[in-house]
């Protein structure tokens, strides 16, 4: 099986036509994106507008005989996330807080993020009930989007993280409903922390301790991640690590170009992968 991997193809609507291009040339069987699905071109809102052009990429997609597998991410509008349940096994398979099973895999999907200093707070959650993390810096008042389609403030954000699940609850759920998790891939929108693949521009690392936790104790297969675009641009083009036994893909999303990554599974061990931009990885694992 042939995958290619990617996420936060929301910075410029430019890449959803370069991933078309990509999959032309590599032919993958899979395209997994690990989230931020949608444009920036018209704000969060404009999302809506922009379904129509996502619909005929995902047909352009399948009729490259190329599955397409996707969760949504931190800036994603939410009100887009009943058409993709709708849209499930027909152009895509969707996984956001479910598990699929695709070509001899379970695939699972976590969209949900630590708190960060931007507004949209609706797939921001707690990371775990002893890690309540409000970001310190908040450029302005939380907020979510409601069913007109309209920003709609968040009064009390503390609260709002406590009457939800957490990260690590949300992860743990899931753990339940895999059976086998040495084949399984999850789609994790955030990085884990301690690996070097969720450092921001100012050096500062913002991943989640709770998906860390998770891979180390539960060693899935694969784990597929995005939402710190710069990360493997500030640090050292690291791009992927290995967590004992799973491999971990942050493949980040810089300036013009499509960060995306091939991968050759073989009898269910990882033959060799190869980063869009920073090239080659040997598995001499």
């Amino acid at each position: 099986m042939k995958l290619l991997i990617t996420s936060d193809i929301h910075q410029y609507g430019d890449k959803w036509s370069q991933l078309i291009d990509a999959c032309s040339v590599s032919h993958p069987d899979i395209v997994a994106i690990a989230g931020d699905l949608f444009p920036f071109d018209n704000g969060i809102r404009g999302h809506i507008e922009f379904f129509p052009r996502f619909l005929k990429y995902a047909q352009d997609i399948k009729e490259m005989g190329i599955k397409m597998v996707i969760i949504m991410g931190n800036d994603d509008n939410i009100l887009i996330h009943q058409n993709l349940v709708s849209g499930d096994g027909n152009l895509w398979h969707y996984v956001t807080d479910t598990v699929k099973e695709i070509d001899g895999f379970e695939f699972v999907g976590v969209p949900y993020v630590p708190d960060y200093p931007f507004a949209y707070k609706a797939w921001c959650r707690g990371d775990s009930r002893n890690d309540m993390r409000i970001d310190p810096m908040q450029y302005s008042f939380p907020i979510t989007i409601n069913k007109d389609n309209k920003f709609e403030a968040i009064s009390n954000l503390e609260d709002y993280y406590k009457s939800n699940l957490t990260i690590d609850e949300i992860l743990n759920n899931l753990s339940k409903k895999v059976k086998n998790m040495d084949k399984s891939i999850w789609l994790i929108h955030a990085p884990p922390s301690g690996y070097g693949i969720d450092v921001c521009q100012s050096g500062k690392r913002v991943g989640s301790e709770s998906i860390k936790n998770f891979i180390e104790k539960n060693q899935p297969f694969l784990t597929l991640h995005g939402h710190i675009h710069e990360s493997p641009y500030v640090n050292n083009s690291i791009w992927w690590r290995k967590i004992g036994n799973t491999y971990t893909i942050q493949q980040g999303q810089m300036f013009n170009k499509l960060y995306y990554v091939t991968m050759e599974i073989e009898n269910y061990n990882i033959k060799k992968f190869s980063h869009s931009i920073y090239g080659e990885a040997i598995n001499n694992g």
